[in-house]
């Protein structure tokens, strides 16, 4: 799930749909007359990612957009959040790797995540 830093804090609708894709991260599939049970575990993840690092006019007003998100999240079942930016560091942004290596272990490819 992205969470742009421009859009902090959470409003309501983006606090419903982490509310109903958490549920579905652990409910059975439709159709399934199984209630989902504690050990069934999860059925995917949620990546949460912070977008446009770049954009707060300031190192407190960045902080203060990370705290939003991150507080927008507690309960939800989306992973911590890795902060993206492509116009930061020399041109490079930042990041985008750790998306692509968390994406790896969501598939089973590797094991090393962020």
């Amino acid at each position: 799930m992205l969470f742009s830093t421009t859009h902090t804090p959470l409003n309501t609708a983006d606090k419903d749909m982490l509310s109903y894709l958490s549920e579905l991260c652990i409910s059975p599939p439709a159709g399934d007359a199984e209630e989902p049970s504690p050990s069934a575990g999860q059925r995917w993840s949620l990546q949460s990612i912070i977008t446009k690092a770049d954009a707060p006019s300031s190192t407190a007003d960045l902080r203060e957009a990370v705290k939003g998100v991150k507080q927008g999240l507690i309960g939800s079942m989306c992973l911590p959040p890795i902060m993206t930016s492509v116009k930061m560091r020399g041109g490079g942004g930042f990041g985008i790797d750790d998306v692509k290596r968390n994406v790896l272990v969501a598939c089973g490819l590797t094991s090393d995540m962020v």
